[in-house]
């Protein structure tokens, strides 16, 4: 892992990681700023698994709107972190796989609407 914003960008930006774990209150810096620069660097989203000890629902919005796949109050437990690193893991292979969706995955249409009664 990484202390700063600064560090973390500067070794992320040329190998961009499978899966990013940031904190908010970096050394530095916010890791959420963390996440829009390693974005940018290198050209696709990176998930990110955001961890901070405020939990207010502006600060959970905060960091979906940076780009997080999920979010972690502190304290919190290593086994509920290997858990969600592993999900969103498996998702990302999965959409890697079938980027179109799994089979099946088209809507039942009849008479243009879905299951019946939605457009």
């Amino acid at each position: 892992g990484f202390g700063t914003v600064r560090e973390a960008a500067a070794a992320l930006g040329a190998a961009p990681p499978d899966l990013m774990i940031v904190d908010v209150q970096l050394e530095d810096g916010c890791g959420l700023d963390l996440i829009g620069d390693v974005r940018d660097r290198a050209g696709r989203t990176v998930p990110a698994i955001v961890l901070s000890g405020h939990c207010e629902e502006r600060d959970i919005a905060r960091g979906f709107a940076a780009g997080a796949i999920d979010f972690v109050a502190k304290p919190f437990r290593r086994e509920e972190l290997l858990a969600r690193c592993s999900v969103q893991l498996a998702r990302a292979a999965h959409a890697e796989e079938a980027p179109a969706g799994p089979p099946g995955a088209e809507l039942p249409l009849e008479g243009g609407l879905a299951f019946g009664r939605y457009r």
